[in-house]
């Protein structure tokens, strides 16, 4: 059984039985009790993401769907209409060696498009253990990297801001969850959240379940 199978039958039987959920045990055991060693708490997941600890590893599910910021559906769309009306206008012309012109814009909007349709679909697994952290992405490949780094060459796992793009000249933010290695190279692990709440949720998760000391970085959101 797959990772993701593994967690989503996990889900079915907790539902089955109508035993209680994470979230539900967590708020429990932190009820009442203030913990400000911790700048964020938790006690439900974010709309999208599904959670699975075992005592060998963790697996934190992420349905891009409702987690990625849209900012590059809504380009792909406008800059593949603003080829559209440009093709009809050249056939209509009668311009047909002009469209040569068009080919390397048509490819960069048949590639936005790609990417956006995979943000639509795609699930991204974060298998957690005591050796490595890996991230893997399915079912459309090519644009959410893979990536498994062991837990020992890590000093910190942070969150990170980053500018999507612009609208009307206002700057639309997305967030990532980068590691700091031991020989200070910073790798992004997960790029492109549309919430800052999303990416701390799940850096607090894998810093948690590794013990990795949360600590502050300059840059960090």
């Amino acid at each position: 059984m797959t990772p993701y199978k593994s967690a989503t039958k996990y889900k079915e039987i907790v539902e089955r039985l109508d035993l209680p959920t994470v979230e539900e045990i967590d708020a429990q055991l932190d009820a009442g009790r203030e913990d400000s060693s911790h700048r964020w708490r938790h006690y439900s997941f974010p709309r999208g993401v599904d959670l699975l600890k075992l005592d060998s590893f963790m697996e934190i599910i992420m349905d891009w769907k409702f987690l990625s910021n849209k900012f590059g559906a809504l380009f792909a769309v406008m800059w593949n209409a603003i080829m559209l009306v440009m093709l009809t206008f050249m056939a209509g012309a009668s311009a047909g060696g002009m469209v040569l012109f068009l080919v390397p814009f048509i490819l960069i909007g048949a590639w936005v498009a790609y990417q956006s349709i995979a943000y639509l679909v795609n699930k991204s697994i974060v298998t957690v253990n005591d050796k490595y952290i890996e991230v893997t992405s399915t079912p459309i490949a090519h644009v959410m990297k893979d990536y498994k780094i062991p837990v020992s060459d890590i000093r910190q796992v942070f969150t990170k801001r980053m500018v999507a793009g612009k609208v009307n000249d206002n700057p639309r933010y997305s967030y990532g969850i980068w590691v700091r290695t031991r020989n200070g190279k910073d790798t992004p692990l997960i790029v492109n959240l549309k919430e800052l709440d999303h990416a701390r949720f799940i850096e607090y998760q894998i810093e948690s379940y590794t013990g990795i000391a949360d600590r502050y970085i300059d840059g960090e959101a």
